[in-house]
C-alpha cells in the first residue's frame, strides 16, 4: 500500500465494529464502504474495447491493481 495513503478503520453504525480495508474484508463485505465498479457497453463487446476488457482482468492488470492499493477482481 503506497506510504502517502492513510487508512482509518470506520464501523457502519454508532457503537459497532470498526474495520479496516482489506482485501479479505472488501470482499466479506464487512468493510462497510467499499463498492463494486462495473464497466458498461453498448451491446456485446468487440474489437478494442474487447480487448481493453478482456486486459482490465488479467493477471497483468490484476496485479497493478493490487500494486496500487485497490483490490483486485480476482
Amino acid at each position: 500500500m503506497p506510504k502517502e495513503l492513510k487508512v482509518i478503520a470506520i464501523a457502519k453504525e454508532a457503537g459497532g465494529v470498526y474495520v479496516l480495508p482489506s482485501i479479505a474484508t472488501v470482499n466479506d463485505k464487512t468493510y462497510p464502504i467499499a463498492r463494486d465498479l462495473y464497466m458498461y457497453t453498448n451491446g456485446e463487446p468487440t474489437g478494442v474495447v474487447k480487448q481493453y476488457l478482456d486486459w482490465i482482468v488479467s493477471d497483468e492488470a490484476q496485479k497493478i491493481v493490487a500494486n496500487l492499493g485497490f483490490v483486485p477482481v480476482k
